[in-house]
Parts: C-alpha cells; structure tokens; sequence
C-alpha cells in the first residue's frame, strides 16, 4: 500500500505470489490507457528456472479470460480442447496456467498470468505425473489480482494527483513570471515613449531620464533571465564535513 512506482507495486505483488504459488513464470500484462492494448509490465522467473529461455503469454488463454472475465486453470495446457489451438502453448512447453483477470472497481486493467512449463518426464509420455497448480491456487490468485488491480488504480489515481499538481504549480510559476515581466516590459516602453519624445523635442534632459528607465528595466530582464537559467541547471551537491 505504501509502494507508489507502479514497476516496484508489481514486482513486489509477483514476489508475494511466488511465496505463495508454485508457478515458474509470472507475467502482469496491463492494458495501457492510452491506446487500450496489453503490454507486459512485470515479468518473474522462480529460482532455478532457466533465465536464457522466453516466456510466453498465450495470446488464446488471455483472450478467454478477459472475454469470460473469469479466472482460468489449465492443467494440461498443449490437450486441453480449448486452448489447443494455441502456438505458444507447443512451441513454449507450457504444461499449466493460471490466467486471471485484473478486476478494479470499475474495469478490468490487465491479467496475471503464472505457469508451469513441461519437465523432461512429461515430454517423454508419462502421464501420471502429479499437478503443480490447484484450484486453491486459482482462488488465491484471483484474490491477488483483485487486490493488485486496486492497488494499480491507487497508483495510477496517485501519480495523476502529482501530475496535475505539477501542472497546477506551473501554471502559478507562468503567471508570476508572466506579471513581473509585463511590469518591466512596461517600463521599457514608458522609457522607450519618453526618449522618442525627447528626440523629437530635443530635449537633452528628458532623453537621459527616459534611456535611465530603459536601461534600469533592461537590467531587471537580464537578472531575471539569468536567475532562471541559474535555477534550471543541474548541479552536484557539495558535501563538506562540518561540527554539528
């Protein structure tokens, strides 16, 4: 609940799902707000498992789900009839799955995908070969991804508050800055409008009152440019020792 990166939220929602789940692979795939597709946001590999190899989301098995909006279990992903179709399932050696959706308050924002790949003894034939995911492992995921969708809306609902709280005090920085620059922008011109007058009249003595004003102003828009640009460069700290 304290964690507000949304890649930290989801490594941390997999890790506990590790601890609880004997799955060699977890994927969240999240659907991006923007354009609504699916992309995978938090991938884990149980230790042990070969690292060099890619896991794979099923295509067919998330589109079930989602179309469904219900958990799945498959305990025999490449001979069960549904799924069978499925590239990914034969090329990837996926044995089982638990796919469930990502369900918040009012949408679904993703699904968690977890399985378990097929060992040496299932490749040779043998059937009997004792599953690995339970149904109480499909409950506690579907819970899990209940609470992890509510957390991302958390997230997502936190970082849209920072982000119109950055925008809201921009907003504020261009408006001051906008009305001191419109206060020396109007004293240039007045001095601008007194040196005109005063070349026009000959003037000596209104001349250099009016270029006094310019240039007085011109000052300020050079210290105020130089202040910003002070403040926008990126420095190291300097750290020196001190008596406290």
């Amino acid at each position: 609940s304290h964690i507000l990166d949304l890649d930290q939220l989801l490594d941390r929602i997999l890790e506990l799902i590790f601890n609880s789940i004997p799955a060699d692979h977890a994927c969240v795939m999240l659907r991006t707000p923007d354009t609504g597709e699916f992309d995978p946001k938090a991938v884990r590999f149980r230790e042990g498992v070969n690292r060099q190899e890619k896991m794979t989301v099923s295509r067919t098995i998330m589109d079930w789900v989602l179309g469904h909006k219900q958990g799945v279990l498959i305990s025999d992903a490449a001979r069960d009839t549904r799924f069978a179709t499925g590239n990914s399932i034969t090329k990837f050696n996926i044995r089982e799955v638990i796919c469930v959706p990502m369900k918040g308050r009012h949408e679904t924002h993703g699904v968690l995908f977890l399985d378990t790949v097929a060992k040496k003894i299932v490749a040779e034939g043998r059937d009997d070969v004792p599953a690995t995911l339970t149904e109480e492992h499909l409950s506690l995921a579907i819970a899990i991804a209940h609470q992890a969708a509510l957390a991302v809306e958390e997230t997502r609902y936190h970082q849209a508050m920072v982000q119109g709280e950055r925008l809201a005090a921009i907003g504020q920085t261009i408006a001051a800055l906008s009305h001191h620059i419109k206060n020396i922008m109007q004293g240039i011109l007045f001095g601008s409008d007194m040196v005109r007058s005063a070349l026009t009249d000959k003037d000596d003595e209104l001349l250099h009152k009016g270029w006094r004003l310019v240039e007085k102003n011109q000052g300020k828009i050079h210290d105020l440019v130089m202040d910003m640009l002070s403040f926008s460069k990126e420095r190291d700290p300097l750290i020196e020792s001190t008596d406290v």
